[in-house]
């Protein structure tokens, strides 16, 4: 028998019912060991979700937009104006929005991953308090936290904020 008649035997085993089974088994435990091994750092999380903002004054659900992460607020601790009605984008810049509800209201969009998905840059953050646009960036602090970055011109010259993934 040939060297590559004896690997030929080999393979072919793999293929039988009970040689597929072991193959699984083995090929799933070396897939699990492997997770465990790495840091959690080196598995990527997700920033899809909902997250309450500092003071947990609001929640902010983070969705993919296309390619890129927008954000939307899906919670307030307070829905509604003195009045009774619901809050309204009333420092909105442009006229036409100031009518729309802050609850459901767009205020990041654009943000663009990095080649590792671990951060997102390039975006904006919206603040309905003061109706102003920043630049902005995202990154996960840990599965639970996530950072957002708000600034005018230079990144490093805004400021961070922390936002706790809501259960």
């Amino acid at each position: 028998m040939l060297p590559h008649s004896r690997f030929a035997g080999s393979i072919g085993r793999l293929f039988t019912r009970r040689g597929s089974l072991g193959t699984l088994c083995w090929a799933v435990t070396l897939f699990l060991i492997g997770q465990a091994a790495l840091p959690a750092a080196a598995r990527a999380a997700s920033p899809i979700g909902v997250w309450a903002t500092g003071g947990n004054k609001s929640h902010i659900q983070v969705y993919r937009c296309g390619a890129n992460m927008c954000g939307k607020i899906a919670w307030l601790k307070s829905p509604n104006a003195a009045d009774g009605k619901p809050a309204r984008d009333k420092h909105n810049p442009d006229p036409a929005k100031r009518g729309q509800t802050i609850l459901g209201l767009q205020i990041l969009s654009g943000l663009k991953p990095n080649a590792a998905g671990t951060e997102w840059t390039d975006g904006h953050i919206y603040d309905p308090e003061n109706g102003k646009t920043y630049g902005a960036r995202m990154s996960m602090g840990s599965d639970e936290t996530l950072k957002i970055r708000g600034y005018e011109g230079l990144p490093m010259l805004g400021e961070t904020r922390t936002w706790t993934r809501v259960k």
